[in-house]
């Protein structure tokens, strides 16, 4: 997980909402990390396991996270459900949009 909300609080929210184990890592915003759309985020998870960009895919609900996903030259998956404000993302530029939860098994490693 790539966040804008802070560093010290994401992991704690993430865990909150999702429990421990579901996400491998969390990343928040911190004196050393720009916030998205830059790809100072996704670049920290991209070296820190080795990730082939051209076989990742960035899923957000957000303008913001279509730009950090072409920032980060990856393709999008935007979620149409979520805080997202649907109406204003141009979701012609994603590669994918997710329209129920049931949809992410698509992009889940078996």
């Amino acid at each position: 997980v790539v966040t804008n909300k802070p560093h010290a609080v994401a992991y704690p929210l993430i865990e909150k909402c999702f429990g421990e184990d579901y996400f491998i890592d969390v990343i928040g915003v911190s004196d050393n990390v720009i916030p998205k759309p830059h790809p100072s985020m996704v670049d920290i998870i991209v070296k820190k396991y080795n990730l082939d960009r051209s076989k990742s895919v960035y899923i957000g609900d957000s303008i913001i996270d279509l730009q950090t996903a072409q920032n980060s030259s990856m393709k999008s998956a935007i979620v149409m459900f979520g805080y997202g404000l649907y109406n204003e993302l141009p979701i012609e530029e994603a590669d994918y949009l997710i329209n129920d939860v049931k949809d992410y098994k698509i992009f889940m490693k078996e």
